[in-house]
């Protein structure tokens, strides 16, 4: 019942608030990894990435970890996120065939980029999904872009997966399903 206000004021619904451990978040978790399961590998099918080694993914970009562990049979993955999100890591992991002997470790952090610690860097690839829309007015986004590129290794990729809305119209109906 809040969506509709909330286009208009760009206030989260707190059932959709991925912060907030009494939201949807598993329901929202199992569509944006159902969709980049299919969406990662056609990225990965017309990129050149340098050799990957070592890869840092949060909870909604599990499916494309595996995607990129299957591309570089040598790489290994870390995943942080959020706790509630990072305990549906295992679960997702399992689903998408991640094997547990390729990851270096999954990691709980509170959100806020300048203050987590992501791993063990370098990384040479990090992938970074839906962090430009969160609170836009404490420009969160570019903090985790800038704590990306700290934690990238020389010649490393980031890639920020985002959904791209225009001011003007109404949001395609492919675009706002994803």
């Amino acid at each position: 019942a809040e969506l509709p206000a909330s286009m208009k004021t760009g206030a989260v619904p707190r059932a959709l608030d991925v912060f907030s451990e009494s939201g949807r978040y598993r329901a929202f978790l199992g569509a944006v990894n159902a969709y980049l399961r299919w969406a990662g590998r056609d990225l990965l099918s017309r990129v050149a990435l340098p050799p990957i080694r070592s890869i840092l993914v949060g909870s909604m970009g599990v499916s494309f970890s595996a995607a990129v562990l299957d591309r570089f049979p040598d790489s290994r993955v870390t995943y942080g996120c959020l706790p509630h999100l990072a305990r549906e890591i295992p679960a997702l992991c399992e689903l998408y065939r991640v094997p547990r002997k390729r990851i270096d470790g999954v990691h709980s952090h509170g959100g806020e980029p300048e203050q987590d610690r992501w791993g063990e860097p370098p990384f040479d690839l990090v992938f970074l999904t839906k962090k430009m829309i969160l609170e836009p007015e404490a420009q969160l986004g570019l903090r985790f872009a800038r704590k990306a590129f700290e934690v990238l290794a020389p010649g490393g990729v980031t890639i920020l997966w985002e959904t791209v809305h225009t001011d003007r119209g109404p949001t395609p109906l492919p675009r706002a399903m994803e």
